[in-house]
């Protein structure tokens, strides 16, 4: 009788499970949020593209948080598409940056 095992790359597997974790919490608090501010069409789609990036793509998932908390003010005054119920949205970026950075330090091989 032969022994199968299946090897399963803990670290990579358990990155992999935070990120989806975090980016189901954001986007569910965010969900919430714009329900309740009824804010322009345009943020919605910018949020969810920014969203699927920093999915996708970690090197430019963290470029793109980390522009963001720069520009974050002038894009809402500039454009228009923030509401002004979020006065915390740099934090939650802040936080999910930082989470990010962690995760990849700490799982990443290369």
């Amino acid at each position: 009788m032969r022994k199968v095992s299946i090897k399963i790359d803990t670290p990579r597997y358990l990155v992999q499970s935070l990120q989806w974790l975090l980016v189901c919490g954001l986007g569910l608090i965010m969900g919430l949020v714009i329900i309740a501010s009824r804010p322009n069409i345009w943020f919605v789609f910018l949020l969810t593209g920014l969203t699927l990036i920093i999915l996708i793509n970690h090197k430019m998932g963290i470029i793109l948080l980390f522009i963001s908390i720069f520009l974050i003010d002038w894009i809402s005054q500039f454009v228009g598409l923030l509401p002004r119920q979020f006065t915390w949205f740099t934090d939650i970026i802040l936080i999910l940056l930082l989470a990010k950075v962690i995760l990849i330090k700490l799982f990443d091989k290369s």
